[in-house]
């Protein structure tokens, strides 16, 4: 099958904007191989990649290649809003050309939310390797903001905070590239008085908070489920995290804060490049 030509960020001493990967085989090659997040291998579906996963804003470091460029798959999410607010855009690009040289670094960045308001405030945008997702919006006193949407493309919505109508927020969305299939970006569950919080969205959305019924539940199937609603008064006790989008999700707070966002890059374990 003839290779596929794919565009090449940043192409910086690399030379050609657009270049082709070689494999395996022959003398005198040696095994590509870089730093930042945290490093793991893949299982399952993931099975061979080499897995970068960025929590805080760091750097992407090529250590070991003598120039060609390589493909890798790249998740790039957002902060979520907080107060009922939008999950974080959810930005998912595979088979970015990335050059590479000795040495070869890119900054990633995490967003986060502000921590002068967290409980309404708006999240903050990721970016990676030339691709940004953008921040949920937060929740001064009605929806997500804009008219309750999270940051788009992606992003569940926040949900409206009042007794009636529809206080469910959107679910994330699904991205398989470490293997476990989790959603991303779910939207924060809008806040009840007299009546339930409602649940966070799917990918880690927290759930809405109430005065005198049952709390929200926070939003799963996500590397981490969103935290439950904070309750004005009886039980459940409520924690410095309730209603907060579930840690490094982009997941939208409910009762409160936003999660922040995430990066992911992965490349094939297998990659050995010629001299």
């Amino acid at each position: 099958m003839s290779p596929i030509l794919t565009r090449m960020i940043g192409a910086g001493s690399a030379g050609s904007g657009f270049g082709f990967g070689r494999r395996r085989g022959g003398a005198g090659r040696v095994p590509f191989s870089a730093t930042g997040g945290t490093i793991t291998t893949g299982s399952g579906p993931a099975s061979g990649y080499t897995i970068h996963t960025f929590t805080a804003t760091s750097t992407f470091n090529i250590v070991n290649s003598p120039g060609n460029p390589i493909n890798v798959d790249l998740l790039v999410v957002g902060g979520g809003g907080g107060g009922g607010g939008g999950g974080g855009a959810v930005r998912y690009i595979p088979n970015v050309l990335v050059p590479t040289g000795s040495p070869f670094s890119f900054p990633i960045i995490i967003g986060d939310y502000s921590p002068s308001a967290p409980g309404i405030s708006n999240g903050n945008p990721s970016s990676a390797l030339g691709t940004t997702a953008n921040g949920g919006g937060g929740n001064p006193g009605g929806g997500g903001f804009p008219l309750n949407n999270g940051g788009s493309p992606g992003g569940g919505s926040g949900g409206l905070n009042h007794d009636s109508g529809d206080r469910s927020a959107g679910n994330g969305t699904q991205v398989n590239i470490e293997g476990n299939n989790y959603y991303w970006g779910g939207g924060g569950g809008g806040n009840g008085n007299n009546s339930p919080g409602a649940p966070g969205g799917l990918g880690g959305g927290g759930g809405g908070g109430t005065s005198n019924a049952t709390v929200g539940s926070g939003g799963g199937s996500a590397l981490n489920t969103g935290n439950p609603g904070p309750r004005a008064s009886g039980s459940p006790t409520n924690t410095p995290i309730s209603g907060f989008g579930g840690a490094n999700t982009g997941g939208g707070g409910g009762g409160g804060a936003g999660a922040n966002g995430i990066c992911i890059i992965r490349y094939l374990s297998s990659i050995i490049w010629g001299k």
